[in-house]
């Protein structure tokens, strides 16, 4: 069970021969430095924390508090420029050696769960891509599954199973799906462009075009465009809209 441990306050001290004292000769708590990082959860747990100790470097991307890493380079002609949901999509072209771009207009990784659970097809697919022990990790394998209304009960029973090797439903919010996804991009030298989006695009009609597709791609914080040259334009979850 873990216990709540005061902050520091403005007489505490430094750690000395005597061990962690206060200015005043009481004792001292530590406290994490201040470093800006951002919320996690939409809602406080116990302890009324909003953030989980992470790496805001790594899933923050090109928002993160410091510069970028030398080696991120953008690209102004890539074969590919994928959105949000092109987390899954970069995964494949990684591997393959293809290059491409991620863009995001979201500041950071998703607070809050919207699709909670991870079905035994998606591990196999996962599987092929040396992740699935990451995602079961997370969160345990669902046996049952209970439904209520108003405070009746509606369902009760076993959720169901299936042949595969991962058997049933494992449970994982689209926020920790987020952060494996991202991890495994840092290991191919991909960071996730945040707060950019494909403003607008065309598509030459010309046959003989290497790069097709002309997009305009805006950082909305700071206002910067610049146009882009692909083969193709991949975006889901209405990034265009």
């Amino acid at each position: 069970m873990a216990a709540r441990i005061p902050r520091a306050g403005p007489d505490a001290g430094v750690s000395g021969p005597g061990g962690l004292r206060g200015r005043k000769g009481g004792p001292a708590y530590y406290a994490l430095p201040a470093d800006g990082e951002k919320p996690t959860s939409m809602a406080p747990n116990g302890l009324w924390i909003c953030s989980l100790r992470s790496w805001p470097t790594l899933y923050n991307g090109t928002e993160a508090q410091k510069t970028t890493p030398s080696w991120f380079k953008r690209s102004f002609e890539a074969t590919r420029i994928a959105g949000p949901f092109g987390l899954e999509v970069p995964l494949n072209l990684a591997r393959q050696g293809i290059s491409f771009r991620l863009v995001d207009k979201a500041e950071g990784l998703c607070h809050s769960g919207r699709a909670d659970t991870i079905k035994p097809r998606a591990l196999e697919y996962l599987c092929s891509w040396d992740l699935v022990q990451e995602m079961l990790g997370e969160g345990p394998l669902l046996n049952k599954t209970v439904l209520h209304r108003n405070g009746v009960e509606l369902f009760h029973g076993h959720s169901s199973m299936c042949d595969s090797r991962y058997r049933g439903i494992s449970t994982i919010t689209q926020g920790q799906l987020e952060r494996i996804y991202v991890r495994d991009l840092k290991r191919h030298s991909v960071l996730v462009e945040r707060c950019t989006k494909v403003a607008k695009f065309e598509v030459s009609q010309d046959e003989g075009e290497l790069y097709p597709v002309a997009a305009r791609v805006k950082q909305s914080k700071t206002g910067r465009s610049e146009l882009v040259k692909a083969k193709y334009l991949i975006g889901a979850e209405l990034i265009l809209k």
